[in-house]
């Protein structure tokens, strides 16, 4: 009750008795609960939460890009650009643009789907590539 029993019975126009009655028997006079902050445990964090997701999500997200590359197969150079949607899906789902796997790598996927500019070949691999050269010229000569 915000303002009192007495003036309440005199602003209703009752007996102070009544409304004391009344405000014992519904609990009138018993105080209101404090607003309680929401408890956020470990669990119910969002970045919890969509961890939790990540794994799950990946998970069917690369099995369907596996779905999709399997009928991609079979389909003619009409339906280039659906294939192109797959690959850059699977890529993104496998991290196969990350700069930090680049490794050993035959073949950069972000190049042939267009998300990456290709690099030219560092130094250190120059002589790789002239060497692979000169054994690909050795071999034609070879040949004929």
């Amino acid at each position: 009750m915000q303002i009192g029993i007495k003036a309440t019975a005199e602003q209703l126009g009752l007996s102070y008795q009544r409304v004391r009655q009344w405000s014992s028997r519904y609990g009138w006079n018993k105080p209101l609960p404090k607003p309680r902050q929401p408890t956020v445990t470990v669990d119910t964090l969002p970045s919890n939460v969509l961890g939790k997701y990540e794994a799950a999500t990946k998970l069917s997200l690369a099995k369907s890009c596996q779905s999709m590359a399997k009928d991609a197969e079979e389909l003619s150079i009409r339906h280039a650009d659906k294939v192109k949607s797959v690959a850059q899906t699977a890529s993104i789902v496998h991290g196969w643009n990350n700069s930090e796997s680049k490794g050993n790598t035959i073949l950069n996927l972000g190049v042939l789907i267009g998300n990456t500019v290709p690099e030219a070949p560092d130094e250190a691999e120059q002589p790789k590539t002239e060497l692979l050269l000169e054994s690909n010229k050795v071999r034609e000569i070879e040949s004929e």
